[in-house]
């Protein structure tokens, strides 16, 4: 089912994200589109405050097309959305040739050969979500050994006001960490989002 090439990217992975803006803007009028440059770096984790799941969808098909492996999504706000990932998968296909002048070149998207390469796995308390972090995905990057990990809302669980602030911080604590090492001992890229109100796509490395 998973391809096993062993393809490596030598520089990010960049993704242009079309968003629709918060409010007017005096240069572009109310409602404009506005694009997004997000490059995910190989072996580091990038948080993304305030980013869409889009964001992430993106990130994961382009890395199927252009190195042949899967991508593994962690859902931590019940936002996973297969119609939108086969949308995003039709609309980068079309592109064959990609976005790059050095040689690099994307494959025909297959959507359903892109819906089975990209594995969710879904919590839905903050608990789940700790397990699913710290304990499970290490093993499934090792079995399915993907070229990006994605997590969906990473601080949302964590964020219940039924927990006590100080473990909920220790939890998610736990969580970035585990994030973090498993980017670099496993050499692929990372990123996760946030809620947040800073800038669209504003990155935190780790």
């Amino acid at each position: 089912m998973n391809t096993e090439s062993e393809a490596e990217p030598s520089e990010p992975v960049s993704v242009f994200i079309d968003s629709r803006s918060g409010g007017p803007s005096p240069s572009t009028g109310e409602g404009a589109v506005r694009r997004e440059d997000v490059a995910v770096r190989r072996g580091e984790l990038a948080v993304l405050k305030g980013a869409g799941a889009s964001v992430v969808y993106e990130m994961a098909v382009r890395c199927f097309l252009e190195l042949g492996r899967p991508a593994v999504l962690v859902d931590g706000g019940c936002q996973a959305d297969p119609y939108e990932v086969a949308a995003i998968a039709k609309r980068m296909g079309r592109d064959e040739s990609g976005e790059k002048g050095d040689g690099h070149r994307m494959k025909r998207a297959d959507v359903d050969e892109v819906l089975r390469n990209i594995h969710v796995a879904r919590a839905f308390t903050a608990h789940q979500m700790e397990a699913l972090i710290v304990e499970r995905l290490g093993p499934m990057v090792e079995r399915v050994r993907p070229a990006f990990v994605g997590v969906l809302s990473l601080d949302a669980l964590f964020r219940d006001e039924q927990l006590d602030r100080y473990e909920a911080r220790i939890m998610q604590a736990r969580c970035t960490r585990t994030l973090r090492r498993l980017a670099r001992d496993a050499g692929i890229m990372v990123a996760a989002t946030e809620g947040g109100t800073g800038r669209w796509g504003a990155m935190r490395w780790w």
